[in-house]
Order: C-alpha cells, then structure tokens, then sequence
C-alpha cells in the first residue's frame, strides 16, 4: 500500500542482486507503474510479460487484467476476468494462464477461468470442488494441485487435485 492514504499501491520495483557473498544486498529500481491499483492479486509470468490479475482496489475486488512486457517496458491492459476477485491463484500453462478461485465480498469462488493471450480472452473451463481464497498452487505433469486456502462456509480439505484434461478435480 501507499503509506499516504493506505490504499493499494500501483507502484512496480525489480530488485537485482548487488553481491552473493557473504551477506547478499540488492538494488532497487523504480518501474513504470501500472494502471490499477491493487492488493492481493495474482501474478504470472508468459511469454515476456509479467501478468497482475484482479486483487483488491481498496474498497472492492477488481476483475483487471494487466500485462507488463519484459521487452518494451510498457504496461497493457488485457481482457477483464468474468467476475471481480481477489485472493486468487495462477498458473502458466501451455501457453495460457489458468486462475483458481478467488475472494468477492466475504464469498469464495470455486471457479476456474483460462486466459488465452493470442485471443485476448478468458474462458470458464471448469470448478473446483471447494470455494477457496488465497490457495496455494503448482502444476505437475496437467495436474494442478491446490493447497489450502480460505472457505467461508466449510472447513476445506488440506488438498484438491484438478486435471486439466478433464477441466474437473478429483
């Protein structure tokens, strides 16, 4: 957040490592900004850009979708997720982005959305068992394993398996 007002910040650091000796130290620089501020988004890195989606404005989640290129060193704003969330999860895969649950006004989503760059679109490709926030993700071999999480109406198990072949968990 900006330490002024509190709000979610739209402010963008690379850090680079200065010396891997005996006590690491970094450098810190100032990047373009982006255009949405934002608190508990996802992010992603696809094809030479680092992808922000949704997150929390402040006083409501967002369903913003921005790309940053590595190459030019600009910010582009991208097709918006079907609903407005925050607390979600992200993965690259095959060349899109897939993104996991998610938080809207105290109400978790179980939804799964796929983010296809070459169309600039997302598609509903399925649900997940559980409504869960802030989950935990990797992908191994077309199967997501989600983690933990948030549910605001069941006590979740500690683990949830998706394939994505079958756009279902087990």
């Amino acid at each position: 957040t900006d330490k002024k007002n509190e709000l979610p910040s739209n402010r963008f650091f690379r850090y680079q490592l200065k010396n891997i000796t005996n006590t690491p130290s970094y450098e810190t620089f100032d990047m373009p900004s982006f255009t949405f501020h934002r608190s508990v988004a996802a992010s992603v890195f696809l094809r030479d850009h680092i992808y922000l989606i949704g997150g929390f404005d402040g006083n409501q989640s967002i369903s913003h979708v921005e790309r940053f290129s590595v190459l030019t060193g600009e910010w582009e704003i991208c097709a918006s997720l079907a609903q407005r969330r925050s607390s979600l999860s992200a993965i690259p895969y095959q060349g899109k982005i897939l993104v996991f649950g998610g938080l809207q006004c105290n109400y978790c989503f179980s939804i799964v959305e796929s983010y296809d760059p070459d169309k600039n679109a997302w598609n509903h490709c399925g649900d997940l068992k559980y409504g869960r926030s802030g989950a935990n993700i990797v992908e191994i071999m077309g199967k997501v394993y989600i983690f933990g999480g948030l549910s605001n109406t069941r006590e979740l198990p500690p683990l949830e398996i998706y394939d994505i072949a079958k756009n279902k968990t087990k």
